[in-house]
Order: structure tokens, then C-alpha cells, then sequence
């Protein structure tokens, strides 16, 4: 319906998309290959979803 408002905010540049999907497939694959590999890729998962979470959080400045 066109009067339903705003569904949410969608970044329409962000790169975060492609780390978080290929550090999904190497921990995938991680499973079939060995452990050091998933370990590699959930390592790569984690700050990718750290990052695509905060991607438009600004720091801020503290006065102290």
C-alpha cells in the first residue's frame, strides 16, 4: 500500500554486503575443508557483521 510510511532505511552503497557473504561461504566451507578454515572464516563473520552493523553509527566527541 502506498500509504504505509517509511519501511526502514536500506544502505544503498554499502560494501559490507560482499565481505559478510564470502566470510559465510569460507566458514562454510570451512566445515567440509577443516577447522582452520572455519576458524579464519568466522573470525571474518564477526567483523564483517560488526562493521555492517555500524556502518552510519558516528562516534562521539566527548569534552573531557
Amino acid at each position: 500500500s502506498d500509504s504505509a510510511g517509511e519501511l526502514g532505511f536500506y544502505s544503498p552503497h554499502s560494501w559490507w554486503p560482499l565481505p559478510l557473504g564470502l566470510s559465510i561461504c569460507t566458514a562454510g566451507l570451512g566445515l567440509i575443508i577443516g577447522w582452520w578454515l572455519t576458524i579464519i572464516g568466522v573470525g571474518a563473520l564477526l567483523i564483517s557483521v560488526i562493521g555492517f552493523s555500524l556502518e552510519y553509527e558516528k562516534p562521539s566527541i566527548s569534552t573531557h
